[in-house]
């Protein structure tokens, strides 16, 4: 169970990561903003450790499993993923962003 959040503020960045993680042995059960959009880098938290579902996943992203971080059990996802502001770069081209006010 992943929860994907926007954590960088840049239209449609949650709505990617989901994208790419969809797969055999991930399902999204929510997608999202995050508490704020000042993030820098995409988090992935875990309370499961690194399956092996997870690892595709995170290299779907374009990430390395070593970039997952242990988190406490949350009630509705096994992992959260936070997308930072390093979208640009997983993503390969430039977007605008849209929910600071800033273009």
């Amino acid at each position: 169970r992943v929860k994907i959040l926007n954590g960088c503020g840049i239209t449609n960045a949650a709505d990617w990561a989901a994208g790419r993680l969809k797969g055999p042995g991930v399902s999204i059960t929510a997608v999202g903003n995050a508490d704020g959009f000042n993030y820098p880098k995409t988090l992935i938290q875990s309370s499961i450790g690194t399956p092996v579902a997870l690892e595709e996943a995170v290299e779907r992203l374009g990430l390395r499993p070593d970039q997952v971080e242990s988190l406490a059990a949350a009630e509705d996802a096994d992992v959260v993923v936070i997308v930072g502001r390093d979208y640009l770069n997983l993503r390969g081209k430039k977007r605008e962003r849209t929910h600071s006010g800033k273009k």
